[in-house]
């Protein structure tokens, strides 16, 4: 985090939001009361109507946790409920591991697939004792998901969740007169075809990978290597493991953990180079400074410091703002690693650049986030940072090459 701000305040005076924690809700006593009176009656039909936090069928909210969440669940869960075997404890909940012990019933979550109903999820896992659909099936701005099928209409990309970008040639860089001094010299790039996600890493998408975890606790990639899996560091400002947050940006993960969930995630998968990132930033190349054009950032079209009070918001919050391929949160919302090193740029026309090939140097994230005031110009860069930073506003998207 040091050199995060480091970065910040060698070019800006303005520090960093100061991000809130997430609110608890205390457990609702009503369920206390509803346990008791079906432990010693059998029934709770003399529950008043008139207590807003009565269940509607106190005996339900025993055996059946798929429709309690957070510390409903535990509150019920946590009082013992007699037994003779395992399948009196049974809770109707695939999500749910039920078990009786010395005469007494135990539940613990369960980390398996599972199915959420809805056809157009997929990588669906059990997570906190429900079923979270993690990744869409579908979707890249024009392509939609039918909730009676699960197909894809319209023009699809080759791989879920990714949108392509064809081939092409661009100025990389801020013009004369214009941004920071790393940003120059403007220079030519030429670049192959690429597919780039279609939003920034979710949380829950995050957390399908870390569940992954071999006996070594190496996290499976699809080239047969492994990267070490470790979870997203949260000192309560992150997103992972947060029910409700499945839909955020992944947080808090440093360079390794984004690269190696991208080796995972896709066929040739991979963190983007700096300039796949600005060309995509950019729709394709296109001679503006913001994925929807010239016109200034508005929080219409961008998540900023001045539109949101917490660290991120939702993916894609801002459609208005995409790009011209669909990719959302290109500008804002939470910066994002890429895979060079930093380096200054050089004014030779180039091919294909991939940074340093040394790390020496450290990383960079570009975008822009809702928890800074650097602005959210295609062309910004960040760094150099360790490749061990974790911030509460820098996020990933992946890669694959054509």
């Amino acid at each position: 985090m040091k050199d995060w701000m480091a970065a910040w305040h060698t070019r800006y005076s303005r520090p960093s939001a100061v991000v809130p924690s997430v609110a608890f809700e205390p457990p609702r006593p009503a369920l206390f009361w509803a346990l008791l009176c079906v432990l010693m009656t059998g029934s709770c039909s003399s529950l008043s109507s008139a207590d807003p936090d009565a269940p509607a069928d106190a005996a339900s909210a025993l055996t059946d946790d798929a429709h309690l969440t957070g510390a409903d669940a535990a509150d019920v869960k946590s009082a013992p409920i007699p037994c003779e075997e395992d399948a009196n404890c049974g809770d109707g909940n695939d999500c749910t591991v039920d078990s009786c012990d010395e005469g007494v019933c135990h539940y613990s979550n369960a980390t398996d697939a599972c199915d959420d109903g809805n056809p157009c999820t997929r990588d669906d896992v059990c997570s906190g004792g429900s079923c979270h659909g993690v990744q869409p099936v579908c979707g890249n701005g024009v392509c939609e998901c039918s909730e009676t099928s699960g197909a894809c209409a319209g023009d699809c990309p080759t791989t879920p969740g990714m949108v392509t970008l064809p081939a092409g040639e661009f100025l990389m860089g801020s013009p004369t007169g214009v941004g920071a001094a790393d940003e120059h010299p403007q220079h030519q790039v030429t670049l192959s075809a690429f597919q780039i996600d279609r939003t920034e890493v979710t949380a829950g998408q995050y957390d399908v990978f870390y569940r992954t975890w071999d006996a070594s606790h190496q996290c499976a990639t699809s080239n047969g290597g492994g990267f070490l899996c470790v979870a997203p560091q949260n000192n309560g400002n992150g997103n992972w493991g947060v029910i409700g947050r499945e839909n955020y940006p992944v947080n808090l993960v440093d360079w390794f953990q984004a690269q190696a969930y991208c080796l995972w995630a896709h066929p040739n998968g991979r963190l983007p180079t700096e300039a796949e990132w600005e060309y995509a930033a950019r729709s394709g190349g296109q001679p503006q400074a913001y994925p929807w054009g010239e016109t200034s950032p508005t929080c219409d079209l961008a998540v900023m410091p001045e539109c949101l009070a917490t660290q991120s918001a939702p993916v894609c919050s801002t459609p208005a703002g995409n790009s011209s391929a669909g990719a959302c949160d290109l500008a804002g919302n939470v910066a994002e690693w890429v895979g060079d090193f930093y380096a200054p740029y050089a004014a030779a026309t180039q091919v294909n650049p991939t940074g340093p090939l040394s790390n020496s140097s450290g990383g960079i994230v570009r975008g822009g986030s809702v928890a800074n005031d650097l602005g959210v110009r295609a062309e910004l860069r960040i760094g150099p940072l360790s490749l061990a930073t974790r911030a509460i506003n820098v996020g990933f998207r992946c890669v694959r090459s054509l």
